[in-house]
Parts: C-alpha cells; sequence; structure tokens
C-alpha cells in the first residue's frame, strides 16, 4: 500500500488534462503555531499531496499545460533555520514526486513576470472556515500571483472531481486504516467490559493504541458517555462514568499512510436496556442502508431512505417517532465522502458512483433516553452496491 511516483505523476496528468491552456499553482501547507515558538505536528495540504507525494511545508508546486511543464518551487531557508529544521533534500523531492525541474522562491519571481496576459491561472484558494484560522500559506501565494495575474480561479473544483472516486491504492490504503480502527475499538470494548472510569480512561487507551502502532489519529477523536453524546462533536473527553451512565459513544480513526478512517461505535454502559434495544435498532437500520445502497443513488435520496429505515426500526422498539421528529433526533447527513481528509472532497450533487469510498453513519440523539447513538462504518460503492471496508 505504497504511493510511488507513478500515482502522483498520473494525478498530475490527469489535472493537466482538464485545464488546456493554464498555468496551475497548488500551495503546500506551511507550520501552523501551538504556543510561542512551537508547532502542531506538520500535516500536508490534502491537494498538494495527491499532486506530489511530499510532506514538505512551504512549497509552490507549478503546472504549465501550455509547455506541459512541472516546477517545485522551494521556500528560502534561513542559515539558522537549515541548522534547526535541516536543509531541503531536493533529490528526495524528486524521487518522490517526479518533479525534476525545481527551483528556488528567488528564481520564481522571473516565472510570475512572465504569465502571459490572458492566460488562465489557477490556484487551491483559501476557503473561509467559521471560527476557525485558515492556513496561511495558500494566502500569501495568492497575493504574489495577483500581482502578475488579474483573475485567479480555484482549482479545487476540479481537484474535488478527481479525488472523488478513488483509485486501487487509496481504497487498500482506506480500507487498512478502517481495519486498524476496528482493531483498537474491539480492544476498547473489551476494557469497558472490565469497567471504566471515565471518558479520559477510554481516550488515553486509544492513544496508547495508536501510539504502540506508530500512527495517528484521522481527527480529534470522541468519546462520550451519557448526555454528552448528544453533542454532535463533543470532544472535551474529560467527564467521569458511574452507575448512572447508560452508554458511551466513540467516534475515532486512524490515519494510515495519510488516509483516513472514521468509525463510531456506541456501547451499553451498566446494563442500561433502553440503550441495548436502540443501539441494536441502530446496527439494524445501518445494515439495510448499506444494503440498499446502489451506484447512481443521489445523496438526498441516500438520506431520506435512511431516515424511512430509522423509524421503522425505533417505532418497532417502542420509541415514538415519525416523519417530523426524526428530523430532530437524527440532525445530520447519512454520511460523507473519506479519503484523504475524513470529511473529504466531494460534490453531493453528484450521484454516488463505483469506487467512491463513503461513511454511513445512522444516528439517533433523543434528549429523554440521556445518550446518544451513532453507528458508523467506511463503506465502499462497488459496481452492484456497497462493502463495509
Amino acid at each position: 500500500m505504497s504511493f510511488d511516483q507513478e500515482f502522483f505523476r498520473n494525478n498530475r496528468l490527469r489535472l493537466m488534462i482538464e485545464h488546456p491552456g493554464s498555468l496551475i499553482f497548488v500551495a503546500a501547507n506551511t507550520p501552523m503555531q501551538r504556543s510561542g515558538d512551537s508547532c502542531f505536528p506538520f500535516r500536508q495540504d490534502s491537494n498538494f499531496w495527491y499532486l506530489t507525494g511530499i510532506d514538505e511545508p512551504n512549497l509552490l508546486l507549478v503546472l504549465d499545460t501550455i509547455k506541459n511543464q512541472e516546477t517545485l518551487i522551494l521556500a528560502e531557508k534561513t542559515e539558522i533555520e537549515e541548522i534547526f529544521d535541516g536543509p531541503t533534500n531536493v533529490f528526495e523531492l524528486n524521487k518522490i514526486s517526479g518533479i525534476k525541474t525545481i527551483i528556488s522562491s528567488k528564481d520564481s519571481e522571473t516565472l510570475l513576470k512572465n504569465i502571459p496576459s490572458g492566460q488562465k491561472v489557477y490556484l487551491n484558494l483559501a476557503k473561509n472556515r467559521p471560527n476557525m484560522a485558515v492556513n496561511p500559506h495558500r494566502q500569501e501565494v495568492q497575493k504574489k500571483i495577483k500581482a502578475y495575474s488579474k483573475k485567479i480561479s480555484d482549482i479545487r473544483p476540479s481537484l474535488d472531481h478527481l479525488r472523488m472516486v478513488k483509485q486501487p491504492v487509496e481504497i487498500a490504503t482506506i480500507k487498512k486504516a478502517s481495519e486498524v480502527t476496528k482493531e483498537i475499538l474491539k480492544l476498547v470494548s473489551l476494557e469497558i467490559e472490565n469497567g471504566i472510569e471515565s471518558e479520559a480512561t477510554v481516550f488515553n487507551f486509544i492513544n496508547s493504541q495508536l501510539a504502540s502502532r506508530g500512527l495517528t489519529h484521522a481527527y480529534e477523536p470522541i468519546v462520550a458517555s451519557g448526555k454528552n453524546s448528544l453533542t454532535l462533536h463533543y470532544i472535551k473527553n474529560n467527564s467521569l462514568i458511574n452507575s448512572r451512565t447508560k452508554a458511551l459513544l466513540i467516534d475515532c480513526g486512524v490515519e494510515y499512510n495519510h488516509y483516513c478512517a472514521d468509525i463510531s461505535r456506541t456501547f451499553t454502559l451498566n446494563s442500561d436496556k433502553t440503550a441495548t434495544k436502540l443501539i441494536e435498532a441502530l446496527k439494524i437500520t445501518q445494515a439495510r442502508i448499506i444494503d440498499a445502497l446502489k451506484p447512481g443513488m443521489q445523496w438526498k435520496e441516500l438520506h431520506k431512505l435512511s431516515e424511512q429505515i430509522m423509524i421503522e426500526e425505533l417505532q418497532f422498539v417502542g420509541e415514538k417517532v415519525d416523519s417530523q421528529t426524526i428530523k430532530q433526533y437524527y440532525p445530520h447527513a447519512i454520511g460523507h465522502h473519506l479519503g484523504l481528509d475524513v470529511h473529504d472532497t466531494g460534490d453531493y450533487r453528484k450521484p454516488l458512483t463505483e469506487n467512491m469510498v463513503v461513511t454511513i453513519e445512522p444516528g439517533y440523539y433523543n434528549p429523554k433516553n440521556e445518550f446518544g447513538i451513532r453507528v458508523e462504518d467506511d463503506v465502499l460503492v462497488t459496481s452492484s452496491g456497497a462493502v463495509i471496508l
């Protein structure tokens, strides 16, 4: 499940074919401050990695579809930065990506000055995120390009289209990430059977399992007990668990070779009968949805079907739900694309097609029960249906 030069070269070629007569810029991420002069662990921009395989920060990929030329622009490093962070290994960048022309940012000014008037220019533009700081390197690159080209179009929709349907090596890698995640969740279930005192106990256990495998989280895990599990993205993971706690919801995923898993399980605590029957109802709901999933279905169609199935299964075990109340107790979508990002790129107006990888995650969050439930797996759309990875 390794990604070779051919994978990245083909991705660049596919993108260039879609945009003849264009100049395409794709900016890497820059390290993000944690505190003082310390940074969070570096995570590459997914589009940049998809085209190059490089995890080095502050680089810029340039694809000239007129000249059929690929160029990688390096960030300038001071002598002090080279001492502390090490020099850039140009040979290694070429070996990974297959890009032969690698220049310094000083030399890039000539490239920018020579942009022909009227040539279509693209960049992976920065997307505004509410209550979240966007990685600044793309904004810096955008300012530089604007000095030489008045109009810059967004290349991300084209990359969304390419990344939405997965290649065999991507599917195999996501499958591995999912398998390891389920392996860890199985061990978590044994810990729960032996008794747990807090959400933090489970959170730390998951962390230790990842560390022992040399892996990282695909996203911040959710370990939500009791009423905390009514909050969809609860991440405090620090509440105590006692004899009155009815259920524990865990939503976590391994990142394996840059690709994400995203799996949720809900566990009964203290032998609570209501939790047991509702969790089983959601498991049956999920199984029926996956069985009904077929290529050609629209996301809206699949979600509506998930509501209908969930109503049937919940009513069967005595829950008072209907087509109106289900929207209140099931407030999120049935799933999302999965890949290099946990909420991967994709056009949700387009139908599901073969070799898409998506999550199927019915959830039920009724406050009267004092807990929420989510059952989630990573699913491959096949030529005739869908299979859990």
